[in-house]
């Protein structure tokens, strides 16, 4: 473990997600979490929802979302090139 400190669980509906604006209380950044998609037009919310899971089994009371990028691939079973998105979030702990 990176540290002995114990913190409690967190449940899903207890990591709030911050969108447009930053939380107004003071907090630490965990890090980032990311989840990457390969279909082009795939649901945010969906993929908000996944962040929100990673970020419950870390214990973060909350998530900032940051820019989401498109990307591309080679499917080496094909030769041919996909695109897909990275969704990236904040995850921090409040103070």
């Amino acid at each position: 473990p990176i540290s002995k400190t114990k913190y409690p669980s967190k449940s899903l509906s207890s990591v709030e997600l911050f969108l447009t604006i930053k939380p107004t209380k003071e907090y630490t950044e965990l890090g980032i979490l990311k989840v990457t998609t390969y279909k082009i037009n795939t649901n945010s919310e969906q993929n908000h929802q996944l962040l929100k899971e990673k970020a419950a089994e870390i214990v973060a009371d909350a998530i900032i979302i940051l820019e989401t990028e498109t990307t591309s691939f080679v499917n080496y079973g094909d030769g041919k090139t996909y695109m897909g998105k990275v969704y990236r979030a904040m995850a921090i702990i409040y103070k």
